[in-house]
């Protein structure tokens, strides 16, 4: 179903995001 879909590409995106604060987070405190 779309919204489904929808809600899980949000999340993907939303992650990935986070994932990527997180490593710029950690190279900034190294």
């Amino acid at each position: 179903n779309l919204n489904g879909k929808n809600y899980i590409f949000f999340t993907w995106k939303k992650s990935i995001i986070l994932h990527l604060d997180y490593k710029d987070n950690l190279q900034i405190l190294a």
